[in-house]
């Protein structure tokens, strides 16, 4: 009746804010911070292709994980780097992405929630009132007020990233999601990474190689 269904409710937002505070403490315990660049940008990687995001009405194939930021691991090294979680194959879909097949969708989960962290997302800035700028036009720090409440993280509801991998000097972040029906080659052929490495990672793409804003991501 309307009693159970209000129950019901109840008891789904509890479990949502039991989530909530369970993930808060892995971050503490991990050290995962509010990073101002979440996704690796201060590493200054130059990937291949651009990232791919989930798209509305995408289906999450279980047995698997779609990465970014393979450019310069060979399949042999993608499985090592998931060797903990036995791994089946690689299936590449371009120079910068792939999915990882483990067969076994509990190794999947074990691998999001075990393997790579939450990616933590900076503050939104707040905008500053006229006349509120101190020296030099800068804004002025605002004095903290005793009874306002902390405010509450937030996190990408779609990445995760794992560990960072250095290769040649340059140290490359992986982003790892849930795989989808969506994450298949592309139909056209693009630029292969033989060329995109002979110009020294010079490549661009009429996407932006660091990955844009998608759907379901919480960007960055």
């Amino acid at each position: 009746g309307e009693g159970g269904e209000v129950a019901g409710g109840e008891d789904e937002e509890m479990d949502e804010e039991e989530q909530q505070r369970r993930l808060e403490a892995r971050c503490n315990k991990f050290g995962t911070e509010m990073a101002p660049n979440p996704y690796g940008e201060d590493l200054k990687a130059k990937l291949c292709c651009a990232r791919r995001e989930v798209g509305l009405g995408a289906e999450v194939v279980a047995d698997s994980v779609h990465c970014y930021g393979l450019d310069r691991l060979s399949t042999t090294e993608i499985m090592d780097y998931f060797r903990d979680y036995a791994p089946s194959y690689v299936l590449w879909l371009d120079d910068s992405s792939g999915n990882v097949v483990f067969g076994d969708p509990a190794n999947v989960q074990r691998v999001l929630n075990l393997f790579t962290k939450p990616i933590r997302l900076p503050r939104a800035k707040k905008p500053v009132p006229e006349g509120a700028e101190g020296e030099e036009g800068e804004a002025a720090e605002p004095e903290p007020e005793a009874s306002a409440e902390p405010e509450e993280p937030k996190y990408d509801a779609v990445w995760r990233r794992g560990p960072d991998y250095t290769k040649s000097g340059q140290t490359y972040p992986v982003l790892v999601r849930q795989a989808t029906d969506q994450d298949k080659k592309p139909d056209k052929p693009k630029k292969s990474k033989r060329l995109w490495l002979q110009g020294n990672g010079s490549y661009s793409n009429s996407s932006n190689p660091t990955g844009a804003e998608g759907a379901l991501s919480g960007g960055n």
